[in-house]
């Protein structure tokens, strides 16, 4: 899981898929798309509070991806990513099945369920059928979020490994606040991570 900040201030999530390379939501760069006004912190389980494994690593390129449908981005790191226990890419979808009903989570940080440290939060939640929408979305259970996950991932475990099967967009309806999301959440499909990788590489 990655903090991505702005002006030492966390403004979304991300997914580190590999040692150069954090995805996220590119509703996150609305502000600015520059790549020298970020840093991805990884390792980190507080917001505020210490954090005796986390890395902050600056962005050299943003690539957004927004011309149909969802939109994601890819940042690529100054300097690769280094990898311990508590700091661990995701396995990229790469067009795998997360079919009705399968087990998932989401994670971010906010200051609702996080508490005064905000601490790094975890939510359960399933695959539903999305009937009449897009391919490059993914469906789950309704889920109570905070704007602060946007760019979070939604990770599904296959075949003994994590999967990253999505990630959360600023228009899944959050706000400044809690919200449950009537009926059904929209995650940008996972398998857009793969086109999105591809251009910026």
């Amino acid at each position: 899981m990655a903090s991505l900040q702005k002006d030492g201030r966390h403004v979304c999530g991300g997914t580190l898929v590999n040692e150069d390379f954090v995805l996220s939501s590119a509703d996150c760069f609305s502000s600015s798309a520059t790549a020298s006004d970020w840093t991805v912190v990884l390792g980190r389980q507080k917001q505020n509070g210490f954090n005796p494994f986390e890395v902050k690593l600056n962005v050299t390129d943003i690539t957004l991806r927004n011309h149909t449908g969802p939109n994601a981005a890819a940042l690529h790191l100054e300097t690769p990513a280094p990898l311990s226990d508590s700091i661990l890419p995701i396995c990229v979808d790469t067009g795998r099945d997360f079919s009705v009903g399968s087990t998932c989570w989401v994670a971010g940080w906010g200051s609702g369920a996080g508490g005064e440290e905000q601490v790094l939060q975890e939510f359960q939640t399933s695959v539903v059928d999305c009937e009449d929408t897009s391919s490059d979305r993914i469906c789950t259970e309704a889920l109570t979020l905070e704007q602060e996950f946007s760019g979070g991932p939604l990770m599904c475990y296959q075949d003994g490994s994590w999967f990253l099967a999505g990630f959360l967009a600023a228009d899944n309806k959050l706000t400044n606040g809690p919200q449950a999301v009537q009926e059904k959440s929209l995650v940008s499909r996972g398998s857009l991570v793969d086109r999105v990788f591809n251009t910026a590489v």
